[in-house]
């Protein structure tokens, strides 16, 4: 039985210089690779420099134009509620139009179109215009209209037609149109970016449509792209498009917005040549040996994963675990043997570990000391407050006098609700800031039994968002909640139907502020204790100081409510931030 023999390799295949060659080889494969990348990217980067010129340039040519359109709706919206204003004494509406054409230079026609059909024109005559395409193409689409029209009313030259709608209170009163020759718009299209300016630049509208004279449309047609739809270039981002026009030139489109959602540009270029060097060069660079990136990958493996990488993941590992919470009592080694520096950084981490686990039961016993010593403090506040509204309640019994035991229950209630803030900061988890929603829900329960009335059922709704304010809000709030609820009790009548009601809102809004909002019934008094009401000013000036502290808006009056007549107090104020205490 015969065996295959063993092969037999060259002799300078096994010499130092091969092996060497085919090692640096290896090595220099990474800077191959990478030198093909950065050619495809410098390729794609001058690619996109060029698109970005083109772009600019583009914007440059249509800049006149831009300015004298975005010229024009400027003067239809200042011009509109003006001409609105005075459409119904046709003299004066028209001599306003003739002025405003007179003195503008650009304008040859202005004029109020009401959704009736009766126009003011700067021309003195009143028209009317019901059931014309020129006014049911504006009611159809209620928004500025930018068109071009091949024969004007006044100069019988093609204009360009700028309609602006009117509105007032939400109600729409018509629409001021302006118009201008079109040649004014040709003129200026002259003038701007030097000798870098397109072969040919289009103005379209949102719809694709050119706003081009019917005399010209023939030969613009001729420029535009042939295979792309040209509702493509009507886009509020530039765009870049290669290919061919309709008369089957090379060419780059180049589109950009002019007015967004009104009106756009789009620029034809000359082919541009760069463009087969760029994808003639990327074939070349990408030609490169692709056979010696898996070699180099072996080598990394051995090279570097064995002395770096692993005793990097190693670390990376011990020091996630720390981070997520794992603080046992362990002392990180690290695998095989590795070199000195990881040696050195492995025992600085098992020192740092050390120190940070002593340091940071350190300080969690200090927070919970002062979280503890807080939250005592609290207690004691709550308590002296209701040991003291205990003693005005004391007080008041001994009183006959009506109006005194008033004003000594008015005082008691103002203690309590501040007893109450500091009773919720003393059971809350967060001794920071404050629950409002719930803050407002113990002082109407509070205040809803001191000021009942017998004999009177208030039917009281609330809205209550879950907004969280620091003291330096919550202690004026309360405050101003326990005056305007007082007073709602106080003041709140009995309505034609049904029983009296009261309403207490406080939402979040999306600008950062929040609504505090009291409504309550009006009409007959309930009782007669409320006919006897304090009305001091009293309750009104704390209620304008604290709404002062906050910052706030305060509206105050007779509303209308889907459950009928109330008085509303609002006010809407900004959330503030923590504000720490001065020192010394």
């Amino acid at each position: 039985m015969s065996r295959w023999p063993k092969p037999r390799w060259p002799r300078f295949a096994s010499g130092l210089g091969f092996r060497l060659a085919v090692l640096l080889s290896v090595a220099l494969l990474p800077l191959g690779i990478i030198s093909v990348a950065q050619t495809l990217r410098v390729l794609a980067d001058a690619r996109q420099t060029s698109e970005t010129a083109l772009i600019g340039l583009t914007a440059d040519a249509v800049a006149g134009q831009r300015a004298l359109i975005e010229g024009a709706l400027g003067a239809a919206r200042a011009l509109g509620p003006v001409l609105s204003e005075t459409f119904d004494r046709p003299e004066e509406c028209a001599a306003l139009a003739a002025e405003f054409v007179q003195n503008s230079g650009f304008f040859a026609f202005a004029g109020f179109l009401s959704p009736d059909g009766t126009a003011c024109m700067s021309e003195g005559i009143r028209g009317n215009f019901a059931g014309t395409d020129h006014l049911d193409r504006r009611l159809a689409r209620i928004q500025t209209m930018i068109e071009v029209r091949d024969a004007g009313a006044v100069t019988g030259l093609p204009v360009l037609v700028i309609s602006e709608p009117i509105w007032r209170q939400g109600v729409l009163r018509g629409f001021v149109v302006l118009s201008m020759p079109y040649g004014a718009l040709e003129i200026v299209g002259r003038f701007g970016a030097g000798r870098s300016r397109p072969s040919a630049l289009h103005l379209l509208d949102v719809a694709g449509n050119l706003l081009i004279p019917q005399n010209g449309r023939e030969a613009a047609a001729a420029t535009l792209p042939a295979r792309a739809q040209i509702t493509e270039f009507t886009s509020n981002v530039a765009r870049v498009v290669r290919g061919d026009t309709v008369a089957g030139q090379r060419a780059t489109f180049v589109s950009v917005p002019v007015i967004p959602q009104q009106v756009y540009a789009l620029g034809v270029w000359p082919h541009d040549t760069s463009q087969a060097s760029w994808e003639r060069d990327s074939v070349l660079a990408l030609l490169f040996p692709f056979l010696m990136w898996f070699v180099s990958l072996s080598v990394a493996f051995f090279a570097v994963h064995r002395l770096v990488i692993r005793h990097v993941v190693h670390l990376n590992g011990q020091m996630r675990r720390f981070a997520v919470g794992q603080r046992g009592d362990f002392a990180s080694t690290l695998p095989g043997r590795p070199p000195a520096e990881f040696r050195q950084l492995n025992s600085t981490f098992n020192k740092l570990r050390r120190i940070i686990t002593r340091e940071e039961a350190n300080r969690a016993a200090a927070l919970h000391e002062k979280t503890v010593l807080l939250k005592e403090v609290h207690h004691r506040v709550k308590n002296n407050l209701q040991l003291i509204a205990s003693i005005v309640n004391m007080q008041m019994r001994k009183v006959q006098d009506p109006a005194l035991r008033r004003v000594l229950k008015s005082v008691q209630d103002r203690v309590m609700s501040l007893a109450t803030i500091h009773r919720i900061l003393y059971q809350s988890d967060r001794v920071s800031d404050v629950r409002v929603d719930s803050l407002l829900h113990e002082l109407l329960k509070q205040l809803g039994d001191l000021s009942a009335v017998p004999g009177m059922e208030v039917q009281l709704s609330t809205d209550l968002d879950p907004v969280r304010l620091f003291p330096d809000q919550v202690v004026p709030l309360s405050l101003l909640a326990t005056e305007a609820i007082t007073n709602a009790y106080k003041f709140i009548g009995r309505p034609t139907a049904g029983a009296p009601w009261l309403r207490i809102n406080f939402k979040a809004e999306p600008d950062g502020r929040v609504l505090f909002e009291v409504v309550n019934s009006i009409g007959a008094p309930v009782s007669q204790e409320t006919m006897k009401a304090d009305s001091t000013s009293l309750g009104g000036q704390l209620i304008a100081a604290f709404a002062r502290q906050l910052e706030a808006e305060v509206e105050e009056g007779p509303t209308q409510t889907p459950y009928g007549a109330g008085y509303r107090l609002a006010l809407r104020f900004p959330v503030a931030g923590f504000i720490p205490p001065e020192p010394g």
